[in-house]
């Protein structure tokens, strides 16, 4: 019981440093706007009871998104043995905004068999191609830690060296 609250513990810490980064660079920047990739493990792990059966990080995610200002834009991909582009960068114009997006979060359902966050950070790469020149661009991956890729994919092969 004690990891568990440890755990959480560190994820509620991680969503709040990296909603804290968001706002620095923005003041940093003088009002200029964000473009935010967020990573949502959705792997079945999640659902453990000493890793998110709370769902924290949907809660945090929509948190981040009720705290982001109109014209900033935020993709939301899932990953877990695949991963997704649930929706691509979209800019906030208004509070109904706000509500679709959440939607699209609360979608997210635990049920992938690995962990693949290689592949989550290459489609994150990908899609950051799309960003806006003139913002402060991020990344926030949100998961319980565990790397656990599905060992079939020809990208762990150990004959290939990238």
């Amino acid at each position: 019981m004690k990891r568990r609250n440890i755990q959480i513990m560190l994820m509620v810490i991680c969503i709040l440093l990296s909603l804290f980064l968001i706002s620095d660079a923005s003041v940093e920047t003088k009002g200029q706007f964000i473009d935010v990739l967020l990573l949502i493990d959705g792997s079945g792990s999640m659902d453990w009871f000493d890793r998110d059966p709370e769902k924290l990080r949907i809660q945090g995610s929509k948190l981040f998104i009720d705290l982001c200002e109109k014209s900033d834009r935020i993709e939301v991909i899932d990953f877990s043995t695949d991963a997704n582009v649930i929706f691509p960068l979209y800019k906030i114009f208004s509070f109904q905004d706000n509500e679709v997006l959440k939607g699209k979060i609360d979608s997210i359902e635990t049920k992938g068999e690995f962990t693949d966050i290689t592949l989550a950070l290459q489609i994150a790469l990908k899609e950051m191609t799309r960003a806006r020149s003139d913002v402060v661009k991020d990344v926030i991956l949100l998961n319980d830690g565990d790397i656990d890729p599905d060992p079939s994919n020809e990208v762990f092969s150990p004959y290939n060296q990238d």
